[in-house]
């Protein structure tokens, strides 16, 4: 497939790195030369100085033979007329990464199709939905329904001393399989177990299930909900304005930022949200404000450290959930680890938004997830694909892809070696980075 990238921030660095893994053949094309240079001598992808309004360049880039055209540059002017102009210039689908979430009503939507902007990425809206999903279902790190619940997916960290730490998979049924374990991350390592694979506290489970073993699997892992009420956020960035747009009115919110002039607007567009001037890491005006009895503290400076110290504070004052803004990836894993119970990043969210497009190309694909080196795509399963073609236990699938479980005929059920995949099968796919034109071979069908 080949893409072009336009855009110099990290997003567009981060989709032209994990695209190339994919095995396409990815253009990175910005106006900035020295972003290009380093660029160049860091990742083995191809650049281009260029801008993406210009007609000449584009065609330069490759436009015309372009699958794919990713606009993400901090300006959505410049990203929504280069998709016009790369649509016209031949460009099979377009994408473009907008600054506001008025683009995104319904009833604009047509009108951009028809304009040649195929799809709006609104990066700050999506990581607010994850954290209301998060607020809903506060004890998993990642949570995805299939058809309104038939079948769940759930990433969970095991808490030390939890009744599954230290225990085999193939010892965790003993009345029969309930939930399947489709990956393991321990560490920086990511894992898909086998029978064998024991579970050690610390680790992030992603378990396929049922509803009905929800509750199962949450004892398993020494987890529980708890039910959010209060919501205390530092940071008044656009994050926080699309949290305030969910929450304000519905829960008891608090905002605290050290910026006059982005509270006062806050304040008077969110009437019903307490918003008060401070420093974000002033934890006696935190503690005045009723951090203690805070159920959910939200950190989303631009700062991870920042964010992972004011997550911990937090939990010492006697908050029962935090959740931290983590843009550098490498301070995820640090962020787990330190007990942060759910960290948000808008470059793998908006990653798995336009890998959803990617494969939708070849496949009907629901949805997905990234979750950093691997990604969970829920595919609808089409006649000919050669996943159909036997029992899984037969297929011999490549070892970086897993199926989780499926739906069929409206029912959740698990994947065993005996299952064979029909065609309609909703089906959940684990696979690492860089095996998407696996992915893509066994679900798209045969040519």
């Amino acid at each position: 497939m080949n893409i072009i990238i336009a855009g110099s921030g990290d997003t567009g660095t981060h989709l032209a790195k994990m695209l190339s893994e994919e095995h396409c053949d990815v253009v990175l094309m910005s106006t900035d030369s020295e972003y290009l240079e380093n660029i160049d001598s860091s990742f083995n992808l191809m650049t281009l100085y260029g801008d993406a309004t210009c007609v000449a360049d584009l065609r330069r880039a490759g436009i015309a033979e372009c699958d794919l055209f990713v606009a993400v540059t901090p300006v959505s002017d410049t990203n929504m007329v280069s998709c016009q102009l790369a649509s016209i210039l031949g460009a099979g689908r377009t994408i473009a990464r907008v600054g506001c979430s008025d683009y995104l009503q319904p009833e604009l939507a047509a009108g951009f199709e028809s304009a040649g902007v195929g799809q709006l990425v609104y990066p700050e809206t999506l990581v607010a939905d994850e954290i209301v999903e998060f607020m809903r279902n506060n004890w998993v790190l990642k949570w995805y329904e299939v058809q309104g619940g038939e079948l769940l997916l759930a990433g969970v960290r095991i808490e030390p001393g939890a009744p599954g730490s230290g225990k085999c998979l193939k010892d965790l049924h003993p009345g029969g399989r309930t939930f399947h374990v489709a990956a393991i991350r321990r560490g920086g390592e990511l894992l898909i177990p086998r029978g064998d694979d024991c579970l050690q506290g610390g680790d992030t489970v992603y378990f396929v299930m049922r509803p009905e073993h929800a509750d199962d699997v949450a004892r398993l892992c020494g987890r529980s909900t708890h039910h959010v009420k209060s919501v205390m956020v530092t940071g008044t960035g656009a994050i926080t304005r699309e949290l305030a747009a969910r929450l304000a009115g519905r829960c008891s919110l608090t905002i605290i930022d050290s910026d006059k002039e982005a509270c006062r607007r806050l304040a008077e567009d969110f009437p019903k949200a307490t918003v008060v001037c401070a420093p974000v890491h002033d934890i006696t005006t935190q503690r005045d404000e009723g951090l203690a009895d805070t159920d959910l503290f939200v950190a989303l400076s631009n700062d991870p450290p920042s964010n992972i110290v004011a997550c911990m504070m937090a939990k010492d004052a006697g908050v029962k959930k935090t959740v931290a803004q983590i843009e550098a990836i490498q301070y995820i894993s640090e962020a787990d680890r330190l007990g942060v119970d759910k960290t948000v990043n808008k470059k793998l969210i908006t990653s798995g938004k336009i890998l959803r497009i990617i494969l939708g190309l070849g496949a009907r694909v629901e949805s997905v997830m990234a979750l950093g080196d691997a990604e969970v795509a829920d595919i609808t399963v089409t006649e000919g694909s050669r996943i159909t073609s036997g029992a899984v236990m037969d297929l011999r699938l490549p070892h970086q892809i897993t199926l989780g479980g499926l739906l069929r005929g409206g029912r959740g059920c698990l994947v065993e070696g005996k299952t064979r995949i029909l065609p309609g099968d909703r089906v959940l796919v684990f696979f690492r980075v860089g095996a998407l034109n696996k992915v893509d071979y066994w679900f798209k069908g045969k040519d």
